[in-house]
C-alpha cells in the first residue's frame, strides 16, 4: 500500500485587503497539474480549501472554479503580492 503524500505549497498569494475575511492563499499543484488552494488566512479555510485557481497573476482578480461550481468566476480581491517556495 502506498503512503499518501501530503502536497506542499509551492507559494502564497497575499490579497488586497478590503474587509474580507481572507488575506492569504497557500497554492499547490495537484497530481493532475492544477494549481488548488491548501489552506486560507486568517479565515475561511474550510470554505476556500481545494478550489481551483485557472489564474493567479499579481495584480489581477484571480479567476476561480470553487469546488462544484459549473463555471469560473472572477474574486473580488486582487494580488497584491506572490511569494514563491
Amino acid at each position: 500500500m502506498k503512503k499518501n503524500k501530503t502536497i506542499k505549497p509551492e507559494a502564497t498569494l497575499f490579497f488586497e485587503d478590503k474587509g474580507q475575511d481572507f488575506l492569504e492563499w497557500d497554492v499547490a499543484r495537484n497530481k493532475n497539474g492544477k494549481v488548488i488552494v491548501l489552506a486560507s488566512r486568517p479565515f475561511q479555510n474550510e470554505i476556500w480549501a481545494g478550489t481551483e485557481m485557472l489564474t493567479s497573476i499579481k495584480g489581477q482578480q484571480p479567476l476561480i472554479k470553487w469546488r462544484k461550481q459549473k463555471y469560473p468566476k472572477e474574486l473580488k480581491y486582487k494580488i497584491i503580492k506572490v511569494k514563491k517556495f
